[in-house]
């Protein structure tokens, strides 16, 4: 069974369109809706992940100290941020226009303010947003933090349990080598984690394919798990 919940501010949810009362909002909206999935299967294994940014915060809810235990995480194709310098140098237009005065502002005030300020434009063509209203052109100071990694590097070495991690070998905007070089750093977990690319897909159509790989290796340690 798959939940797919939007993240607060984007898709079906609700509060203004890519904004968040905070970066913890978004984190403990994740503890409430695995706490609700424990409640309805109390005795099944639950993997948490993401694809792209949604990546992104699975892996910044992992670095917090209060999050709920999972038996393991997927990355698909994931947003690591600007620390990790996996994006594609050779992209004509970047995908992602980033207001850095808007965060200067934000660590300025220490937090306590600017956070509702929008920081990051994501670069749609025009039609496509007036095809699907539903899509999120851009997002607060408070929505990117709860989104974007600060620092990956580190934050995959303090893994705690086993993670998938996965991107189309011809992905747009990240390179694949520097993506995946990063399950390399998780040194405790890695022994029972995946970590390669799924063939001729690209940043979107991985998620038509990435179901064959996903599968497989949850079925694995579900299976690893029981033994």
């Amino acid at each position: 069974m798959v939940y797919t919940p939007d993240i607060r501010g984007h898709g079906a949810s609700g509060g203004p369109r890519g904004d968040a009362p905070s970066p913890k909002q978004i984190w403990e909206d994740i503890s409430t809706c695995i706490r609700h999935i424990r409640a309805d299967y109390p005795h099944l294994p639950l993997f948490l992940g993401g694809h792209s940014s949604g990546a992104g915060v699975a892996l910044n809810y992992a670095s917090q100290a209060d999050h709920e235990p999972v038996s393991g995480y997927v990355f698909l194709s994931p947003q690591l941020g600007v620390q990790a310098q996996t994006d594609r140098p050779s992209l004509a237009a970047p995908f992602a226009i980033v207001d850095v005065s808007a965060f200067v502002a934000y660590a300025t005030s220490g937090g306590t303010s600017h956070g509702h300020d929008y920081a990051v434009q994501f670069n749609y063509p025009a039609d496509l947003l007036v095809a699907d209203p539903g899509l999120v052109a851009a997002i607060t100071v408070n929505t990117s933090v709860a989104l974007i990694p600060s620092a990956p590097r580190r934050q995959f070495e303090r893994l705690d349990r086993p993670f998938g991690l996965w991107i189309g070998s011809e992905d747009e905007l990240f390179l694949p080598d520097k993506v995946l070089a990063f399950g390399d750093l998780a040194v405790s977990v890695r022994a029972d984690s995946q970590v390669s690319t799924i063939s001729n897909a690209k940043h979107l159509s991985v998620l038509v394919k990435a179901h064959e790989t996903i599968g497989p290796w949850i079925a694995h340690m579900i299976q690893k798990e029981n033994v």
